[in-house]
C-alpha cells in the first residue's frame, strides 16, 4: 500500500564496497551510486562545497581540476541513478492529515490515526461492515507496528533447522504459495505476510509467533470499532518487542518473470541493491526524515548481514515443492 510524503529533500547515504544508496527523506526516492558518486555525495552531506569536493577529487585521484568539477556535476545530478519504483496500483492508501494519518480506500478516508499511532478511529461516513473493517485493519496493522518503531517486512517465511528462510515480493507474486511448498518437506509455516524482524550487530532476528499476534489484534480491533469502542495500539507493541526471536537466513524476492524450469535458481545480490530492495519491501509508518532515515539504516544491516537472492522458480505448485525439497537438502548440507 502507498506510503506517505513529504516535500522536504534531506538525503541519507548508505555506503557498501560497490558504492552507496541514496535516499531522498523528502521523496523517498532511491538511488543507486557508483563509487565515485558515492565519494562525492559523502562529502558534499558533510557539509563540503562543491568546488572543494572538486579539489578533494583532484588531490586524491590525479584529476585535472576541469574533470574533477565535471565528476562533481554529474554526480550530483541524480536523474541517472535513480531506482525504478514498483508501478503496482494499491487498494488502500496512507497518508499524513492535519491530525495524524488518514487510511483511505477508493479515495475515501476509512480510518484516522493520531500522530503517534496510539488510538484509532473510523470515519463514519464511510459506513464500513464489520469485514470491511477487519480488511482495513489487516491491511494498516503493519504500518502502526512501524509507527511505533517496529520493523516489518512484506514476506512469507518458514523455519528450517532453527532457521527462518523468507519469500518477499508484491503481493499476489506468490510469496505465500512458496512458502506452503516449503512446508511440505521439511520445514514449517512461520508467516504468510508480514514478517516481523529485530537487527542486531550480529544478525537478524524473526519475532516468533508475531503474525498470529497481530492477527488477534486485528480481530479484536475490529471488534471493539464495529461495536464503537475505542482501538488502543499499546499492544501492538508487544508484536515486535517481546517473545522469542529465532535467526533469519536468508531472503529471496520473486517476480513475474522468474517463474521456469524444475529448479530454484538464486541469484545473489550485491548489498547495495539487496538493501534497496529490502526496504521497497518494507511496511513504513510515517514520512517523517528520522522514521525513514530508520527504515533506510534497518534495510541496510538487513542486506549486511543476510544471504539476499532474486529467485527463479517453477511454475505449479508440485514442481514448486519437489524443488523446494532439493533447496532444503542443498542448504542442510552447505556449511554455515
Amino acid at each position: 500500500m502507498g506510503a506517505p510524503r513529504s516535500t522536504e529533500s534531506t538525503y541519507a547515504l548508505a555506503e557498501f564496497a560497490t558504492g552507496g544508496l541514496l535516499l531522498d527523506l523528502g521523496s523517498g526516492s532511491l538511488f543507486r551510486l557508483n563509487q565515485g558518486a558515492s565519494e562525492i555525495w559523502k562529502e558534499r552531506l558533510n557539509g563540503v562545497s562543491d568546488s572543494d569536493i572538486g579539489a578533494l577529487l583532484s588531490a586524491r585521484h590525479g584529476l585535472t581540476e576541469i574533470d574533477a568539477r565535471s565528476y562533481v556535476s554529474r554526480a550530483l545530478n541524480l536523474d541517472s541513478f535513480r531506482e525504478k519504483t514498483s508501478s503496482t496500483q494499491y487498494e488502500y492508501w496512507y497518508e499524513r492529515s492535519a491530525t495524524g494519518y488518514t487510511f483511505s480506500r477508493a479515495g475515501l478516508a476509512v480510518l484516522l490515526i493520531d500522530s503517534d499511532g496510539e488510538r484509532v478511529l473510523p470515519n463514519r461516513e464511510a459506513q464500513l461492515s464489520h469485514h470491511e473493517i477487519l480488511s482495513a485493519f489487516l491491511a494498516v496493522s503493519p504500518k502502526l507496528i512501524a509507527l511505533r518503531g517496529g520493523v516489518v517486512l512484506h514476506a512469507s517465511a518458514v523455519l528450517f533447522n532453527g532457521e527462518v528462510i523468507a519469500f518477499s515480493g508484491e503481493s499476489g507474486i506468490g510469496k505465500t504459495t512458496t512458502a506452503r511448498a516449503f512446508a511440505r518437506s521439511d520445514a514449517s509455516i512461520f508467516c504468510e505476510d508480514k514478517l516481523v524482524v529485530k537487527t542486531n550487530a550480529e544478525r537478524v532476528e524473526a519475532v516468533v509467533g508475531s503474525e498470529a499476534a497481530l492477527l488477534a489484534w486485528v480481530r479484536q480491533a475490529a471488534d471493539d470499532l464495529a461495536e464503537g469502542r475505542a482501538v488502543s495500539c499499546s499492544e501492538l507493541e508487544q508484536v515486535s518487542t517481546v517473545g522469542a526471536t529465532v535467526p533469519v537466513r536468508e531472503i529471496g524476492f520473486l517476480g513475474e518473470r522468474m517463474r521456469e524450469g524444475l529448479t530454484i535458481v538464486p541469484s545473489r545480490l550485491v548489498e547495495m541493491e539487496a538493501a534497496s530492495t529490502v526496504f521497497c519491501n518494507s511496511f513504513f509508518g510515517s514520512d517523517g526524515n528520522s522514521e525513514l532515515e530508520r527504515q533506510f539504516r534497518v534495510a541496510a544491516a538487513i542486506a549486511q548481514r543476510l544471504i539476499v537472492n532474486r529467485l527463479a522458480v517453477p511454475d505449479g505448485l508440485e514442481a514448486l515443492a519437489a524443488a523446494g525439497s532439493r533447496y532444503l537438502s542443498a542448504i542442510r548440507a552447505a556449511p554455515r
